[in-house]
């Protein structure tokens, strides 16, 4: 757990973590609170003051967090421009994404130098735990180094299922899910930049494995694509489609 320590009187809150009990959630002396230390452990606690920017908790017990997906979803991610891609990083976590592994595709706007890149991860995590935070889940995702297109291709054989994002061809996820027998508890989904995928790389992935996926017939913007991407295999395979899956009202 981040910006903590352990004292006679309780567990000390400081940076980012404290502010976000004092001034987001407007917390007081007595509160209950729940924290969260990241690898899927909650902690339920109560406040016991908040003074010169620390916030003082006592913690009660810990728990397993109830919030964690049912499947493991990594996303594959063509770096975009601007924030997008922060964007995407963001609702990919609320929506239940256990890794995130950023690309640079044959069709990524500019190369990103090791040093810059770097920095962007450092930018990514601080990110995840936010929406981490703010989704309830009790785990962080693990933001992977940059990594190229072909890389991420190669080394995904330890996947059930390998899905890609596709503006050419492929299937509905909904048939493909529907001709899956076995249980899949491991998915990626690798999305592209503006400008999607080469043919070429398209033809990679589906050499090592990958399923074309087609998101229907409208043209989305790459961080729309991403983003729904993920919520369809989420409600195909995961907790967002269980009471479709047992019959529940």
């Amino acid at each position: 757990m981040e910006d903590l320590t352990e004292g006679p009187e309780g567990i000390r809150l400081s940076g980012e973590t404290s502010r976000y009990v004092a001034r987001v959630l407007r917390l007081a002396s007595g509160d209950p609170l729940t924290l969260f230390d990241g690898s899927g452990w909650e902690f339920d606690s109560t406040v016991q003051g908040i003074a010169r920017g620390r916030v003082t908790v006592r913690v009660q017990g810990r728990r397993r967090g109830k919030r964690a997906p049912s499947v493991e979803i990594s996303l594959g991610l063509g770096l975009l421009k601007g924030q997008k891609s922060e964007l995407v990083l963001q609702k990919a976590v609320e929506l239940g994404v256990r890794e995130i592994r950023p690309m640079v595709t044959s069709r990524t706007v500019r190369t990103v130098d090791p040093e810059r890149a770097e920095q962007r991860v450092v930018r990514w995590e601080k990110i995840a735990r936010e929406a981490s935070r703010q989704s309830g889940r009790a785990d962080v995702p693990k933001i992977r180094p940059v990594a190229s297109f072909n890389q991420v291709v190669t080394e995904a054989a330890s996947f059930d299922l390998r899905i890609l994002l596709s503006e050419r061809a492929g299937q509905p996820l909904r048939a493909v899910a529907r001709g899956i027998e076995a249980p899949t508890g491991k998915i990626l989904v690798v999305a592209g930049p503006e400008g999607g995928f080469s043919p070429e790389e398209e033809t990679l992935a589906v050499g090592h494995g990958f399923v074309p996926v087609s998101l229907g017939p409208r043209t989305l913007r790459a961080e729309t694509a991403a983003i729904l991407g993920v919520g369809l295999v989420q409600f195909e395979f995961g907790d967002l489609g269980e009471l479709r899956r047992t019959g529940d009202p």
